[in-house]
């Protein structure tokens, strides 16, 4: 997916926190106040949360998840192709009504699934 974004979009720059230990809320304004000294542009922030371990991480850091989730553009839920639809659903609806997150984005690598999504939203 990094790959398909760099090639489609070419952004300076691409953060990626895979440890979804992130506030994302103090990323932006740390990125807002670095606008006062030099121009640029804060593209869209993705939260990724991991499908197949989504139960065990909601159950041992769902706070940190919240924080993680708010502020940001879109959750992408992640490795989706090793979860059944009845299991994606389930994640769908705890981030909806848990997290107030209803912009969540089913990706898949090997399916290819939800990258031109993803892409999209950079442009």
């Amino acid at each position: 997916m990094i790959k398909d974004i760099k090639r489609t979009v070419d952004p300076d720059y691409l953060f990626i926190e895979p440890f979804e230990l992130v506030v994302t809320k103090e990323i932006l304004t740390a990125l807002a106040m670095g606008q006062r000294d030099v121009v640029y542009e804060v593209g869209p922030v993705f939260a990724l949360m991991d499908a197949p371990e989504f139960d065990y991480l909601w159950q041992e850091r769902k706070q940190t998840l919240i924080n993680y989730i708010s502020g940001c553009h879109r959750v992408a839920i992640t490795r989706v192709d090793l979860v059944d639809q009845q299991k994606l659903e389930q994640i769908r609806e705890t981030l909806r009504n848990e997290a107030q997150a209803d912009n969540a984005l089913a990706v898949s690598i090997p399916d290819d699934q939800g990258i031109e999504k993803v892409i999209a939203d950079f442009s």
